[in-house]
């Protein structure tokens, strides 16, 4: 739970931090003044500026995260370019232009993150499956040497689900518990027969 908690306020901490450098960046462009050419320099480095917030939101929160701050960032844009750049189309054709680059750099920023992150997930849940077929693989050589052993480890298993399952666990916490369950008496597979399967008391 404290690990959920913690994942939670990062999460916060990181949307406060883009909605600040949206905040600032936005300030500063509504009160800078663009009269003269170094103004001017100025407040097109600024334009540049929103990039960051927009891939530092696709980098943190993927697709989703870049396309919201960057129609977060259009908006202000744009009534930036309303308020201080009045009857001016052709610099308003090169503030329009820098709206799209900012969709370009947030769909392709997030597109990107989406897949990597895909890619980290499939390779996640191929590694959980070779783990769990090699651990199929002991429970059916325990199955060959002893029966009852293996029945019961499956039992075991299903238990330990079932309260892992009552007490909250996570999926993996789950998949943990189940594999820990079937392994737990592997290790019979080293004794002997004559100890293993002796009928009277060991």
């Amino acid at each position: 739970m404290s690990a959920t908690k913690g994942r939670l306020s990062a999460r916060k901490l990181k949307a406060l931090a883009i909605l600040v450098a949206v905040s600032g960046l936005t300030g500063a462009h509504f009160l800078v003044a663009h009269g003269t050419h170094g103004l001017h320099e100025i407040h097109i480095v600024r334009g540049g500026m929103y990039l960051i917030p927009i891939v530092a939101a696709a980098l943190w929160f993927g697709l989703r995260g870049g396309l919201a701050t960057t129609a977060v960032i259009s908006l202000a844009y744009y009534a930036h370019i309303r308020l201080s750049w009045p009857n001016q189309p052709m610099e308003n054709a090169n503030q329009f232009a820098m709206i799209v680059v900012y969709w370009i750099v947030g769909t392709v920023a997030g597109a990107l993150v989406n897949l990597e992150t895909q890619e980290r997930e499939r390779r996640i849940k191929a590694e959980r499956e070779a783990i769990i077929q090699g651990i199929a693989g002991l429970s059916n050589a325990l199955r060959f040497r002893d029966e009852y052993t293996r029945k019961h480890s499956e039992h075991v298993s299903r238990l330990a689900v079932q309260i892992g399952k009552r007490l909250g666990l996570s999926e993996e916490r789950l998949d943990l518990v189940r594999l820990a369950g079937l392994v737990h008496d592997v290790g019979k597979i080293g004794i002997r027969d004559d100890v293993l399967l002796k009928p009277p008391e060991l």
